[in-house]
């Protein structure tokens, strides 16, 4: 008990134990490190995975107060684990929708010049737009959205080269869509479908969004710019179901290949477009594809549904 390693030998026991599924005698082990160790060099790790612990369990509010006993301890304060210890309580505030304390978090974050991670804190301004996309206490949205515009841009200027500047592009398409900008949610959409270094999943979000735009612009329309636009709705969808921008080399991304073949489906199997046969085509693959769907009672009502008659040729 004397030995100067004993700290190092109990939090690597502790370490073992987690990793070999004992996580409930890890997390006992690991407290009891951090009340008789809390100056260790290892006490930060402990703490973090003390956080992590509770975070898998759900409980959301435990998780969150030990990411910020990290990042509120002045004699870790500067250090890597701290600034990304706030960028979890962030995460973790926003999982349980506690908006005013993730943005709170992400602000104090993305706004310290004294962080050294660029990267770090394009991801908090990146995090911090989300929130504000996502909160829903507010009653003025458009003041919501466009703060979430700023942090977007924000991101991309501190993360140029990350990809996480790619899908800033994509977000600030989605701000504008929630302004219903449709013009503007258009154009970052094409953007990122356009740009080289954009992921798969991010052009396949970006398709999906053009079709949401196209739907949105048919609301406002009759006749056959209506169905002419939803028509091209259903192909915007149906672009990321059949990955139909795909690179050599690339794979469709699966949630939202499952995304368009829903949405592409859902729009061909009803008025004005009324493809029975595409529609019931696509939910089939979309079943086999991804069984936990159960859409059997989409195709069923679909192929009992009675498809409209062509009308007679007058002389």
């Amino acid at each position: 008990t004397n030995q100067a390693e004993l700290p190092q030998a109990l939090y690597l026991r502790a370490m073992d134990n987690w990793r070999a599924g004992y996580k409930t005698n890890s997390l006992t082990q690991l407290t009891n490190f951090i009340d008789h160790y809390p100056a260790a060099p290892f006490a930060p790790l402990a703490r973090w995975w003390v956080a992590n612990y509770y975070r898998d369990i759900g409980r959301l509010d435990s998780a969150e107060a030990n990411f910020e006993l990290i990042f509120q301890n002045t004699n870790w304060a500067g250090t890597p684990i701290a600034y990304r210890a706030q960028m979890e309580a962030g995460r973790v505030a926003f999982q349980r929708t506690g908006w005013q304390d993730a943005r709170g978090y992400f602000e104090g974050l993305a706004g310290n010049t004294n962080c050294p991670d660029e990267e770090l804190r394009a991801q908090a301004y990146f995090a911090l737009g989300d929130t504000y996309m996502a909160s829903q206490e507010s009653t003025n949205k458009v003041l919501f959205a466009n703060n979430a515009l700023n942090c977007f841009d924000k991101a991309a200027i501190h993360a140029p080269n990350d990809p996480i500047s790619i899908q800033a592009l994509g977000r600030k398409a989605d701000c504008f869509l929630q302004l219903r900008d449709y013009t503007s949610a258009s154009n970052y959409y094409q953007l990122v479908l356009q740009t080289n270094r954009a992921s798969v999943a991010a052009r396949s979000a970006a398709s999906v969004g053009l079709g949401v735009v196209l739907e949105r612009l048919a609301e406002q329309a009759g006749g056959a710019a209506r169905s002419n636009l939803l028509f091209e709705a259903s192909n915007r969808y149906l672009d990321a179901f059949y990955g139909r921008f795909l690179r050599d080399g690339e794979q469709p991304d699966p949630f939202w290949a499952m995304k368009g073949g829903i949405e592409g489906a859902r729009l061909l199997g009803e008025e004005p477009l009324n493809q029975r046969d595409a529609a019931v085509r696509i939910y089939q693959k979309l079943q086999h594809d991804y069984p936990a769907l159960l859409l059997g009672d989409r195709i069923d009502a679909l192929l009992k549904k009675e498809q409209p008659q062509p009308k007679p040729k007058t002389s």
